[in-house]
């Protein structure tokens, strides 16, 4: 409600630019969305808008896109341009031999691999420019593997241009899968989850559980 406000008052002297700086920062997801759904109307107005983020999600609905670190500009363009460099080097990979915690280790020491991360029942690889999956599943240090083309996203593509997630494992990492307990274990359970935003719920009684690992 506060960014609205001060979005309102900014607003009265009809400006022709409007700079917004981290604007999404503390903000619930509806009073996010309805921050995004007044831009866009004030966007096709005709009025220029600059949002600072560090949020991709955030950058991504923009129409153009400076994305920097450290300093450095990385790339300057249309978000869905930069998206589609990454089209034929994103998969999905799994292994009925391998749990995806240590399969996601193995990956990520592999000269083909730029990123990975665990997304539901597989890791979620991507892979350098000039790199095959068949590199992938025919290395020695990989168990046989059940592979899925999925669509790139814009993560993937900013990742890239970081050089990759790198291959450091943290201390963590190096002992989770050594710590004692049943895979059948519930280690995390929620009975009635409910969470709302106003009228809106984000979760409503919602009961889950979570095995180890």
């Amino acid at each position: 409600m506060k960014q609205k406000l001060g979005l309102a008052c900014t607003l009265v002297g009809d400006p022709k630019v409007l700079l917004l700086d981290e604007p999404g920062v503390g903000v619930d997801p509806i009073s996010r969305r309805e921050l995004w759904q007044m831009v866009h109307e004030l966007a096709g107005d005709g009025m220029l808008i600059l949002w600072s983020t560090s949020y991709l999600d955030e950058a991504e609905q923009c129409r153009d896109v400076l994305l920097m670190n450290e300093g450095k500009l990385l790339y300057q363009g249309e978000p869905t341009a930069l998206t589609q460099t990454m089209a034929g080097r994103s998969f999905l990979v799994s292994s009925p031999q391998e749990n995806n915690r240590r399969l996601l280790q193995r990956a990520l020491k592999l000269s083909q691999v730029s990123d990975g991360v665990i997304q539901g029942k597989s890791v979620r690889l991507i892979l350098k420019k000039d790199a095959r999956i068949e590199e992938v599943q025919q290395h020695g240090d990989m168990p046989p593997l059940q592979v899925a083309d999925t669509a790139p996203r814009f993560e993937d593509a900013f990742i890239d241009l970081l050089g990759g997630a790198g291959t450091a494992e943290s201390p963590l990492g190096a002992i989770i899968h050594r710590v004692d307990g049943s895979k059948e274990e519930t280690v995390i359970e929620a009975q009635s989850l409910t969470k709302k935003f106003g009228d809106f719920a984000a979760t409503d009684h919602v009961d889950f559980q979570v095995k180890r690992g």
